[in-house]
């Protein structure tokens, strides 16, 4: 009797396992967890603030790691802590892969991302200057658990498979309760911070199959939204300039990095004295914005042409791809324009070849159509560049538009010894690095310039530059370091890091000042077609001319959903306001509708059926009222 008990004990204690294995199983468990939270907190550093969100992301978490290794204990036992090493190594690069891409592109890559993947390697050198040495941290963690035996194998495969089934299930049950997993849910890169690297891919995974597999009817509510912007854009800039360009050629330079901090009185003798000069015969407005996404210099040359918000977290020359597009090429075209684009890299880098024959582009020039005579970082020199450009232009026929982008600028800042002007010992700062790149496309900007004026192209064009986005941001410096105000807030941030200049040079210098509107990228294409004395009112855009006499309240809203005022910031990720002030609170609420009411038109505006919809909805209503107008007119006769 008594052996049979004991026969029975033991049964139930190898049905249990060997211990060791529960012992490596935890230790790998703990491992993967910390490993994760070490990257996530690099991500969203307010991940520890309230408490009650870490403590949601280590359940999680460890609900995740709980699944990945019991799976991994269904191996042999000669292989077991290999697989479970290699696993966490596995997870390990895939947020260090999340990591180094939210340094580059302050977003977190998607599925669409996957997509462009070969070509990081065209950026790679801007990629491993941005590795850390606590990036090695997590893969020494995953080693920790080859100290400790695995044991035996004895654990059935039903068990397993349930405790790793119970495992997954608790943690889909705890992504949607996480604090902040909701306001969340659609564009911000701290979805990290709430669902966990795992979570956000998973996330990621079926925002893809319901956006793109899906594709679900946008609201009529957008639609309306969308419809009234559509036909209540069309008021005429102030002071007599709205048509006073009409017919003029229009010449855009997009300035790769280009930060409007670098126009200061203090630092424009040194590295934009060129730029300086020809803001002083150009409209200046201080108070502009980028507003990339995801896809940051293709992402502003598509807010900058189609007036619309990017969608993001995924590059707009991917996800726009194959639409016809009622951007400033095509609408330029339409008037008798030929139109051309003009960028020194690949034709299908980030997809551009495609998404510019989805703009409306009539030629775009790339690579192969240049002579690579002067290479600088990733691709030709601007100075190369523009001096070919400029070439070609008295070839065109007129009136013409042309876009074309820098790329000197670009990052990781990096000039070749003959050419930078920085000392051995100043090479090793990025600011320093970035301030001799921007010299350095100043001098060609500024040699373009003079070369428009010798040919007599330069008084028959409407000349605009402005930055794409961001070059030097908290993310690689001290941002107090370019600081020239009081102490940086979250209000006062925000603005060094997105404020971008904007000069718009017109014919003979006319009507040239600094200007006081406020806007975004969006706001471009609006402001151009206003001097061009274009309509844009039945135009699908989401911007406003800055010349405009609407009065409209100073808000800039950013692809993933925040908004910036004059005196306050919404974050949408987080959903606070800041301000710069406790009278300024009240501008909150403002920005927060705001933002909603202009995502909800972009949504629209990127969605073809949802767009045409929209069209036609605006030209119904707009019917009616030019009626009236009609009959009012005839009134007077």
């Amino acid at each position: 009797m008594g052996g049979a008990r004991l026969r029975v004990v033991g049964d139930r204690l190898r049905g249990l396992g060997d211990p060791r294995r529960y012992t490596f199983n935890a230790v790998a468990v703990a491992a993967l967890v910390v490993g994760q939270l070490v990257f996530v907190l690099q991500i969203d550093p307010t991940l520890t603030f309230p408490l009650e969100r870490l403590i949601f992301w280590v359940l999680e978490s460890v609900a995740f790691s709980v699944a990945l290794v019991s799976l991994a204990t269904l191996l042999p036992e000669r292989i077991h802590r290999w697989a479970v090493t290699a696993l966490a190594l596995c997870v390990h690069l895939l947020a260090l892969t999340d990591v180094l891409y939210f340094r580059n592109f302050d977003a977190l890559p998607s599925i669409t991302s996957l997509r462009y993947a070969s070509q990081l390697g065209d950026v790679w050198s801007g990629i491993l200057p941005l590795l850390r040495w606590s990036d090695a941290v997590p893969f020494v963690l995953a080693a920790i658990p080859f100290a400790f035996s695995s044991g035996a194998p004895g654990q059935r495969k039903l068990r397993v498979l349930t405790r790793a089934a119970v495992a997954l299930a608790l943690f889909g049950m705890l992504m949607p309760l996480a604090p902040g997993a909701r306001s969340t849910w659609f564009g911000s890169a701290r979805k990290a911070g709430s669902l966990t690297v795992f979570g956000y891919h998973l996330h990621d995974a079926g925002r893809y199959v319901l956006l793109h597999a899906l594709r679900p009817e946008r609201p009529e509510s957008e639609i309306r939204e969308a419809s009234s912007r559509i036909s209540g854009r069309g008021a005429r800039a102030a002071e007599g300039i709205s048509g006073a360009f009409h017919g003029k050629n229009v010449i855009v330079l997009q300035l790769e990095s280009f930060q409007t901090f670098v126009l200061r009185p203090d630092l424009a003798p040194r590295y934009t004295p060129s730029l300086s000069r020809i803001a002083e015969d150009s409209l200046f407005f201080p108070r502009f914005f980028h507003q990339a996404g995801a896809g940051r210099t293709s992402d502003a040359q598509f807010a900058t042409n189609c007036s619309m918000l990017p969608p993001g977290t995924d590059p707009a020359s991917y996800v726009m791809a194959g639409q016809k597009l009622d951007c400033l090429p095509r609408v330029l075209s339409r008037s008798g324009y030929r139109t051309y684009s003009f960028q020194a890299l690949e034709p299908d880098f980030w997809n551009a070849r495609e998404i510019e024959r989805a703009m409306g582009f009539d030629h775009s020039y790339s690579r192969n159509d240049f002579d690579l005579d002067e290479l600088v970082g990733i691709g030709l020199s601007d100075q190369s560049l523009l001096r070919q450009v400029a070439a070609r232009i008295p070839t065109l026929e007129e009136p013409f538009y042309l876009f074309v982008q820098t790329l000197t600028s670009h990052t990781p800042f990096r000039m070749p010894d003959e050419l930078t002007k920085l000392a051995p010992g100043e090479r090793g700062d990025v600011l320093a690095r970035y301030l001799d790149t921007v010299a350095y496309s100043d001098r060609a900007i500024g040699g373009f310039f003079e070369t428009l004026r010798e040919r007599g192209i330069l008084d028959e064009s409407i000349v605009v530059l402005y930055g794409d986005h961001d070059g030097v941001s908290s993310r690689v410096i001290d941002l107090e370091r370019i600081n020239s105000g009081p102490p940086l807030d979250a209000v006062r941030r925000t603005w060094l890091e997105k404020n971008v200049p904007l000069l718009i040079r017109l014919p003979g210098g006319a009507s040239a000042g600094e200007r006081e509107g406020f806007g975004g990228q969006i706001d471009t294409m609006p402001t151009i077609l206003d001097l061009l004395g274009i309509p844009s009112a039945g135009l699908p855009i989401a911007g406003r001319s800055l010349l405009s006499s609407e009065d409209e309240p100073a808000v800039v809203t950013f692809p993933d959903g925040s908004a910036l005022g004059t005196g306050a910031v919404w974050d949408s990720g987080s959903a606070e306001c800041n301000a710069v002030s406790a009278e300024r609170r009240s501008d909150c609420e403002r920005l927060a509708e705001a933002s909603s009411r202009d995502m909800a038109v972009s949504r629209v505006l990127r969605d073809e059926d949802a767009r045409e919809k929209a069209v036609r909805t605006a030209a119904k209503e707009s019917a009616p009222k030019a009626g009236r107008a009609s009959l009012a007119d005839d009134s007077l006769h």
